[in-house]
């Protein structure tokens, strides 16, 4: 199977007909165009950084381990393996369906961004979410089982879809939105915190606060 190394920059080849392994000895690992892999993808920058962005096609499932790491797909995104950098951002964006179930032990950006985004399915994070800025998009649906933590602000939005919060809490320091279209929203755990501004857009609306409560727009 392909074997890229490098210990710079590693750009990443445009397909692959079988299984990826990519290692940069600490570059950043970067593309020069969309990327095709029909079988599993490691790919491993240590302290570098990943940005893989361009409208890939990772039909396997993918390990990634970096400092930063920043990986979109065109279609279904399916995650064996998370490893990054204290307060290093973390982008997961599947066109299709973004699988990220054996992330048991959560996600803690620190200081730095997270952004999980399912263009298709029900996402619901496994395990802990943190960090400062934080955008969750399921486009059937948000299930939000554990606890979520942003020390900034708080993006969550669905296709016309729930939003059902049914355990764990939401800790929010800055302002949040949150758009269903037409689904319901249901955020109504007693340890919630919402400490900046919420914008509602949905359909019937539940929500629980354990302090004052601005509402946006």
């Amino acid at each position: 199977y392909p074997l890229v190394t490098g210990v710079q920059t590693c750009a990443l080849p445009i397909s692959v007909g079988g299984t990826l392994s990519a290692t940069s000895g600490n570059g950043d690992i970067t593309q020069s165009g969309a990327l095709t892999v029909t079988g599993t993808s490691q790919i491993a920058a240590g302290t570098g950084n990943i940005s893989l962005t361009q409208g890939n096609d990772l039909q396997g499932k993918v390990s990634l381990s970096g400092a930063a790491v920043s990986v979109s797909t065109a279609n279904d995104l399916s995650v064996s393996a998370l490893t990054s950098a204290p307060n290093s951002a973390v982008s997961l964006v599947a066109g299709g369906v973004l699988d990220v179930s054996v992330l048991t032990a959560g996600i803690d950006t620190g200081t730095a961004d997270l952004t999980l985004s399912s263009g298709s399915g029900v996402l619901t994070p496994p395990g802990v979410l943190a960090g400062r800025n934080l955008s969750l998009t399921g486009a059937d649906g948000l299930s939000l089982t554990q606890n979520i933590t942003a020390s900034g602000t708080l993006a969550l939005h669905t296709t016309n879809a729930a939003i059902n919060q049914s355990a764990g809490t939401i800790s929010v320091t800055g302002a949040s939105s949150v758009n269903a279209g037409t689904g319901a929203i249901t955020l109504m755990q007693s340890g919630n915190s919402f400490g900046g501004a919420v914008s509602l857009s949905g359909g019937t609306t539940q929500l629980t606060n354990g302090g004052a409560t601005t509402l946006g727009t």
